[in-house]
């Protein structure tokens, strides 16, 4: 029975938020002689529906709720992590197999292919120019942008502008950015930009996994 409280209580707050953020951004219906000018698109509507059913469904692996973020077209994800190497095989493995292109990039390295090799990646050692270069991802191609100890430079006042800027401009693509940290915690401006996601301990079936790999190699 608590349980269920709790489930509808976020169901409740996934609601309210879900009606500010059509409000924000203008998708209210105004009605005009009993009939609305104009709907919600329906991608609004899918993403919503996902959010409700991640919630509700506290069971789903990383790979299936990141797949479930992706596919609603979330733009900005903070994966909750200190297991770098393992996240970023994750999101290879996803890419590589619903056939997205992913990049990483950090302070130290730049840009750099997380999937295959698919040819010369821009120059950016400074994250504004990373993210302008990310905005001009072309739109018909799916990207993955993984942002690495990010963490660390969203403090700053213009990075952060920024990076709300992308993750806006990123809507009109079928690109996302994802930001791998350690912290849970994210600034206040980005509360309503982004979707958190925690990469949890390796289980038993990830272990033995492991071990079978060792045993073969």
């Amino acid at each position: 029975m608590r349980c269920f409280f709790l489930d509808m209580f976020f169901l409740f707050f996934t609601s309210i938020r879900f009606c500010i953020i059509l409000k924000n951004t203008g998708f209210i219906p105004v009605l005009q002689n009993g009939k609305a000018q104009h709907s919600i698109p329906s991608r609004e509507i899918s993403g919503f529906f996902v959010i409700i059913f991640i919630i509700l469904d506290g069971n789903m692996s990383f790979s299936t709720t990141l797949d479930q973020y992706l596919r609603s077209r979330a733009t900005l994800i903070h994966i909750v992590t200190r297991e770098e190497p393992r996240a970023l095989q994750e999101i290879q493995r996803y890419c590589e197999k619903t056939k997205r292109q992913a990049i990483s990039w950090d302070v130290a390295d730049g840009f750099q292919w997380i999937t295959t090799d698919n040819g010369p990646l821009a120059t950016a050692v400074d994250p504004i120019t990373a993210l302008e270069t990310i905005e001009t991802a072309k739109k018909s191609i799916y990207h993955v942008f993984v942002l690495r100890d990010f963490h660390e430079l969203w403090g700053n006042a213009q990075v952060k502008r920024k990076l709300r800027s992308a993750a806006e401009k990123l809507k009109q693509t079928r690109s996302s950015i994802i930001v791998l940290s350690p912290q849970a915690q994210v600034p206040d401006e980005l509360q309503n930009s982004l979707v958190s996601l925690e990469l949890e301990l390796p289980g038993y079936a990830d272990i033995e996994a492991v071990l079978d790999q060792l045993l073969q190699t």
